[in-house]
Parts: structure tokens; sequence; C-alpha cells
């Protein structure tokens, strides 16, 4: 069983504290301190907060607000990744600091890796030079991906010439 442990929300230091079990309270409340604020769905599964300072309600992410006070990060990455993709899902060891293209191939890898779970075996892709010459075959797209620096979204497109793109980072693709 989990200490639970408080930190302030910053901008709302005195105001708010949330604690890394993903509960935030008022530090003060008409003389009330242990006022636990209700946490909602934003519809989209992604719980939200709303906060209150100088009259003026706004309202937060839950994820943010965790990541915020728990999570370091120290090369500034200006998003919070669902490392299972359950936007609902927000304890700390599921949240992590990424940028945004990490935060769109991540999403993409999984869609790809539940693909090949439901055909029973991954789609292997194959990487050519423009003169049709084959270079390197990869087991996954986020291996291709993540080789040539690119997301992988647009080396699927590549590869089964999806809007009339017949190439992705200098290269041509195709499925095996």
């Amino acid at each position: 069983m989990k200490i639970e442990q408080w930190r302030p929300i910053d901008g709302y230091e005195g105001l708010y504290e949330i604690s890394n079990l993903g509960r935030i309270k008022s530090t003060y409340r008409q003389g009330c301190t242990t006022s636990f604020l209700k946490i909602s769905n934003n519809g989209n599964g992604y719980m939200m907060v709303r906060l209150c300072k100088n009259g003026k309600a706004k309202k937060f992410f839950l994820h943010r607000l965790l990541a915020q006070a728990f999570i370091s990060n120290p090369e500034n990455k200006p998003q919070i990744n669902h490392i299972n993709e359950n936007p609902s899902d927000n304890r700390l060891e599921n949240l992590e600091w990424v940028t945004q293209k990490e935060n769109n191939n991540h999403g993409f890898h999984n869609l790809n890796m539940a693909i090949s779970k439901i055909n029973g075996k991954a789609r292997k892709i194959v990487q050519y030079d423009l003169e049709g010459n084959e270079l390197r075959r990869f087991d996954f797209l986020k291996e291709a991906a993540r080789f040539v620096g690119g997301n992988s979204i647009n080396i699927s497109r590549a590869a089964r010439n999806v809007m009339n793109r017949e190439t992705a980072y200098g290269y041509k693709w195709r499925y095996e």
C-alpha cells in the first residue's frame, strides 16, 4: 500500500495540494482543511479538476498536475503520455514527459502492435532507396521510424501509397 504524499499545485500554492494518488484538496475552504475536490471525466477519458483563484475558475487535466508535481522533467518536454494509452489511468508509473513527436509515435506504435496481434503476425516493412534497391528490413513499423528519425504514420502511408505518397524520409517503403 502506497503512502500518500501531498505537494502544492504550481500557481495555486496555499490554496490546493495534490497527492501522488491523484487526489486534490483545498488547503483553505471556509476553515476546512480536508475538502477533496471533485474530479470528473471530460468525455474523452481524461480526468479534469476545476481550481479557483482570485474568484476565477480554471479547468486542469489531472495527469498534467500530477506530472508537474511528482515527475521530474529535466529535458523540459511539453507533453505527458499515458504509457498504457488509458487516459483515465493517472498512476504516476503510467505517466511520462514526452515531446509531441514522441507522444504521436507512441499511439501509432500501440495501434500497429494491436493490429499485428489481431492478424496473428506483424507486417514487416522494407526500406528501399529511390532507385528501388532494397536497403533494410524491419520487423515493426516503429523500428523503421526510429531508424530514420521519423514518424511511423508517414512511412506507413508511403508503403501503402496513401494520398499519392510514394516516399517518406528520402526512401521508398513497402510492406512485406
